[in-house]
């Protein structure tokens, strides 16, 4: 028996030691959050191993001169690995919450969207300081930056759009003779013009020596010089841009009411 228990014993020991030489490999090239978890595990088996050598045989000794500097790794392992998970978790919740401003954004929700990018920053800004996902957190850092800033633009706009909304729809006229639809995106009013209406409207904003071959629909000049005047008037009134868009859903240009003018270029 004791020669049993003298051999389970060596086994022990060697086993401690190969999971303990393992594990520092691991943490010296670690370059995922995986990675640590794997370190701590070879050092969590190593402890245990070391433990579990009895009290009398000959690895008891060597064995309690290693377990405090097994358990100094091994607490210096946990933490980095707690470190690692926390970073993660912040950064996944940071382009979950991206992803949901986002989705608030393509359905107008702007206050949510606002809500939703702060906390992204928030949650961004949450990332551990010398973590592997801290690499990521600039870039990510700027561009939700960016899109907050666009985002409350458009928040701002469709509030002074909401005073003359009722008067836009009018404007755009009913389903029988509907000249236009709208809508608030991305820090400006988006007009879409029907068939016929955007070529009178693209001949209006053009200068006369630019213009191309086409003809507009006489009968169709007076009402679309109409809407143009109408179009311009609430934006110059409400103090929002306006973006005209063709039948097809090209861009055309973009009415700047501080200019009292139309620009050819998106967001200028």
């Amino acid at each position: 028996v004791r020669i049993d228990t003298e051999s389970g014993s060596e086994v022990s020991l060697r086993q401690a030691q190969q999971s303990a030489s393992q594990a520092t490999q691991t943490a010296e090239v670690a370059s995922s959050l995986e990675d640590w978890e794997a370190a701590l595990t070879g050092w969590e088996k190593a402890l245990r191993d070391l433990r579990q050598i009895p009290q009398g045989t000959m690895a008891y000794a060597e064995a309690q001169q290693l377990l405090p500097e097994y358990d100094e790794q091994y607490q210096a392992v946990r933490e980095r690995a707690e470190k690692e998970r926390s970073a993660e978790r912040s950064l996944s919740n940071a382009k979950e919450l991206a992803a949901e401003a986002q989705q608030a954004e393509s359905e107008a929700q702007w206050s949510l969207a606002v809500e939703r990018w702060n906390s992204a920053l928030y949650q961004l800004r949450d990332v551990p300081q010398g973590s592997l996902a801290h690499s990521e957190v600039e870039p990510l850092l700027a561009r939700y930056t960016s899109e907050l800033g666009k985002t409350e633009t458009s928040q701002q706009v469709a509030l002074n759009f909401q005073p003359i909304e009722p008067s836009f729809y009018l404007v755009c006229g009913l389903t029988a003779i509907q000249k236009c639809t709208y809508s608030v995106q991305s820090g400006s009013v988006r007009v879409d013009l029907f068939q016929g209406y955007d070529t009178v409207i693209g001949q209006s904003i053009t200068p006369p020596d630019q213009r191309g071959d086409v003809i507009p629909e006489e009968a169709l000049v007076g009402d679309g010089n109409q809407l143009l005047q109408q179009i311009t008037l609430l934006s110059t009134q409400a103090q929002v841009p306006v973006e005209l868009y063709n039948a097809e859903g090209n861009f055309m240009a973009r009415y700047r009411p501080e200019l009292n003018g139309f620009v050819k270029e998106r967001g200028t």
